[in-house]
């Protein structure tokens, strides 16, 4: 019960960070409770929005803004209820008996479509390029324990990692990487083997993630300016291409060594 609670309220409080940085980016202004409660102050149309400081910085770090302040915000900011009331939150907590992640992945993902034929080409094509939209598909098929999806399974836990990274350089999840890394990482799976296996294609300690997260958007940053017409969209893919790559991987490494230093 403990165990659920800690994974509920860390999912929470990703729902809570990713919310506070939209508004930020919403305003615009910079990703810090000083200058969020001077815009919130200086907006007439949020005068029932606290302007503290104070409270901001501890709303982007997780904590939870209450429902009236929440429905004028969104009110204000229409993008903010697609954050709120994105799928993916229930799908990463632990719900226990009252979430039944079968007929929740079958819902998503039919009974006939090719994935369910395992082969690395058809997840290839499931899968598609990264994008924070399919994590939820991700997340459901690793919590389903239907057997005829068990290699399907192996291979998204093997790709995993890459898929995640790709996924948290970009916006929205940017913000929040490493959060969200956390919450995939503690997923609660019904067998305790999926749970090692999981922990071990997921070897980098939360702490760690961002400098993973920070060397990939450098990488992709580089490649988007190096020639005009690039898109975000297609540095998602050249990132996901280029991952398996050991030449790149190298290039990573050393730009991880670079922030130590």
């Amino acid at each position: 019960m403990h165990r659920a609670l800690e994974v509920n309220r860390q999912v929470d409080r990703l729902r809570n960070m990713l919310f506070v940085h939209t508004i930020a980016d919403g305003v615009p202004c910079e990703h810090s409770g000083y200058a969020l409660g001077l815009r919130m102050g200086a907006s007439s149309d949020l005068s029932v929005v606290g302007v503290e400081s104070h409270r901001w910085q501890r709303r982007i770090l997780g904590a939870a803004i209450p429902s009236p302040e929440r429905e004028t915000l969104m009110a204000r900011f229409p993008g903010l209820r697609t954050v709120w009331n994105n799928p993916l939150w229930e799908v990463l907590k632990d719900n226990g008996s009252h979430f039944d992640s079968q007929q929740c992945f079958d819902s998503v993902v039919g009974v006939d479509h090719p994935m369910r034929r395992f082969s690395h080409c058809s997840m290839q094509k499931w899968v598609g390029v990264p994008e924070p939209e399919r994590i939820r598909e991700m997340v459901l098929l690793l919590k389903n324990d239907d057997h005829s999806l068990h290699l399907q399974r192996w291979w998204m836990m093997k790709h995993l990692a890459p898929y995640v990274l790709v996924a948290s350089t970009f916006a929205p999840f940017r913000p929040v990487a490493a959060p969200l890394y956390r919450c995939i990482r503690d997923l609660p799976l019904n067998k305790p083997s999926m749970v090692d296996s999981l922990h071990g294609y997921l070897p980098i300690s939360p702490t760690h993630w961002d400098n993973w997260v920070n060397a990939a958007q450098q990488e992709a940053t580089e490649w988007l300016g190096s020639r005009k017409g690039r898109t975000q969209e297609l540095a998602r893919r050249w990132l996901w291409d280029m991952l398996p790559s050991s030449d790149f991987q190298r290039r990573l490494s050393s730009r991880l060594k670079s922030c130590r230093a």
